[in-house]
């Protein structure tokens, strides 16, 4: 009953930071809290990660900044080939033992923390990016509201316009 309650106990500790941290972000929060309910599953399975990855293509315009797909691609499949077998040998062969299985559910949910880090950090850059292209873009209409748009436009010291000759 205590590992359950443990277990249980984890969503409602990481819903209000990430709730403080991505107040304007629901969807966000809430395929982060079902990847999070895939890691800490006491027995975790291939559907609960299947649900999770079903819900990643809504945040494909985070992709760019997103930095370990290569390696959680790697661990993933490399845990989607080796369960099944360590499952096998354990069970019907007698020919290994829990461990092997043990350490392969450590690695699946490690590439699943991994995942789930590397979008929440991604969503973290892109707000960043966005906030400083818009400091940009201000700064752009400024120079443009006081400059204008073309060099024709900008008037000299007796209030001239250059005039465009060709020769």
């Amino acid at each position: 009953l205590f590992f359950v309650w443990t277990f249980q106990l984890n969503l409602p500790v990481y819903l209000a930071p990430l709730a403080i941290r991505f107040p304007d972000q629901p969807l966000l929060l809430s395929a982060t809290l079902v990847g999070l309910t895939a890691v800490f599953k006491s027995y975790p399975g291939v559907g609960d990660l299947g649900f999770f990855l079903s819900l990643l293509p809504l945040f494909s315009h985070l992709l760019p900044f997103m930095k370990q797909t290569f390696v959680i691609g790697g661990m993933l499949v490399a845990t989607t080939v080796l369960a099944p077998i360590a499952w096998q040998l354990w069970i019907y062969n007698n020919s290994a033992n829990a461990n092997y299985y043990f350490a392969i559910n450590l690695v699946y949910s490690t590439a699943q923390i991994f995942l789930i880090t590397d979008l929440l950090f991604a969503q973290v850059k892109e707000i960043f990016m966005s906030s400083r292209l818009t400091r940009i873009l201000q700064v752009k209409r400024d120079f443009y509201l006081t400059k204008g748009f073309s060099l024709l436009e900008q008037e000299d010291d007796q209030g001239r316009r250059p005039t465009l000759q060709l020769k």
